[in-house]
């Protein structure tokens, strides 16, 4: 059946996705909207693998071919929607409402993400079609607002 598939809803910065990747073989789908916490997973997944062009050998040499970084947030169907992210914490967003409870200094100006369905993502109507059993997941982590 293959190595096993974890998952990180709401990657942030990556640090999950980072521990999953350098500690199991598995397959790791990350899914992060937001722009500035997407920046961040991507340049330190990237120098995991040694692709960021430092010079400096990957860690985890595979962890390019095992992660697979989805920009986008998860929900019940597919669309857009606004995230605004918290003044000084971009671990603190929320998508289409907001709220001042957690952001004290209020809110970056808010942007514009694609929000997808899992399922559609890991097992595409073509394969349910065809028969194909959906995805074993081993892990799920999810870490959102809202």
């Amino acid at each position: 059946a293959g190595p096993p598939i974890m998952l990180d809803v709401g990657a942030n910065i990556g640090a999950c996705s980072l521990h999953m990747l350098m500690m199991t073989n598995a397959t790791v789908i990350s899914f992060e909207p937001g722009q500035d916490n997407a920046f961040f997973a991507s340049r330190s997944l990237l120098r995991l693998s040694g692709k960021d062009g430092s010079g400096v050998g990957g860690v985890v040499p595979d962890a390019e071919k095992r992660l697979l970084f989805v920009r986008s947030a998860l929900g019940a169907g597919d669309g857009e929607q606004l995230l605004h992210q918290a003044v000084g914490n971009a671990g603190h967003a929320m998508i289409g409402k907001v709220s001042s409870q957690f952001a004290p200094k209020g809110h970056v100006a808010a942007q514009r993400i694609v929000i997808r369905r899992m399922d559609d993502l890991l097992w595409p109507a073509s394969a349910r079609i065809a028969g194909v059993a959906p995805p074993s997941i081993a892990l799920l982590k999810i870490d959102v607002e809202g």
